[in-house]
């Protein structure tokens, strides 16, 4: 048996809700998201192909040579 939850236009459980998401800023677009992508010290060029396609389409994303930084930094 299937069975689905459709909210009406205004429900007061999903205003609720919606106030108090930790993640609304960042789906209603008030927020731009921070990513973190990590690799190894020498990444392939495999993983250097994936991260500037990633650049070319995703968030603002600055590549940094790993060496550079500190770990604690993160």
């Amino acid at each position: 048996m299937h069975t689905s939850v459709i909210a009406n236009d205004y429900n007061s459980q999903v205003a609720i809700d919606e106030a108090v998401d930790e993640m609304a800023s960042y789906f209603n677009r008030e927020t731009v998201p921070k990513v973190i992508i990590t690799t190894s010290d020498r990444p392939s060029q495999v993983r250097c192909l994936f991260l500037l396609l990633y650049k070319s389409f995703a968030v603002p994303l600055e590549i940094v040579s790993s060496a550079s930084w500190p770990v604690e930094m993160f």
